[in-house]
């Protein structure tokens, strides 16, 4: 798998078999907590007939299908970890003025995450959008291919006929210039005869 860091988020990415499943955690959530989860997503997404529907899917396609599972995984993975001693942990206060900022640190936080989400979903789209692009380049390619040969079989047939109409020109030409001649030797031999 691929992880990163960046802020107080670890970012880690696991490939299997064509898909890429990313999670972004944060960082006191272990590498091993992260895989293990991306493990269990991954296996969860690939047992079903998603793999088969995902390769033509629409952005936004399975999120019917997968939500659901996606949302009873994260309650079950995230459970607050303790974090390593060498980061600071907070004791929980009562202070109203405290859980204010807590909750505007978690609002935050959502927001960091569905910014991440859409620009995934951004990408992707554009990936798809790019894969329809190749593949209809490909098509119009496989056509144009396809149109030379035809129109290089077409130029050769075209050619050789006018090859034999010059030959039939040049033939009949000489005919009938010894023809002509001939008759012409014959007309004055005998007429000086």
């Amino acid at each position: 798998g691929i992880n990163a860091e960046y802020g107080q988020y670890s970012y880690h990415v696991l490939i299997k078999e064509g898909f890429t499943f990313l999670v972004a955690a944060d960082k006191y959530y272990s590498s091993d907590h992260c895989y293990r989860y991306l493990e269990k997503v991954g296996t969860v997404f690939m047992s079903g007939d998603l793999p088969q529907r995902a390769e033509n899917i629409v952005p936004y396609g399975l999120r019917g299908d997968f939500s659901p599972v996606l949302t009873g995984f994260l309650e079950e993975w995230n459970k607050p970890q303790k974090p390593p001693r060498n980061l600071a942990t907070f004791s929980i206060e009562e202070d109203s003025e405290k859980q204010s900022r807590d909750r505007e640190q978690v609002k935050c936080l959502r927001k960091q995450v569905e910014d991440v989400t859409n620009i995934t979903w951004r990408n992707l789209k554009r990936m798809i959008s790019r894969d329809v692009l190749v593949k209809d380049l490909q098509v119009k390619t496989d056509r144009l291919v396809k149109e030379s040969e035809k129109l290089s079989v077409l130029s050769h047939s075209i050619s050789r006929r006018e090859r034999w109409k010059n030959y039939k020109f040049w033939i009949i030409s000489v005919s009938t210039t010894v023809f002509c001649g001939t008759l012409l030797v014959i007309l004055i031999y005998f007429h000086f005869r």
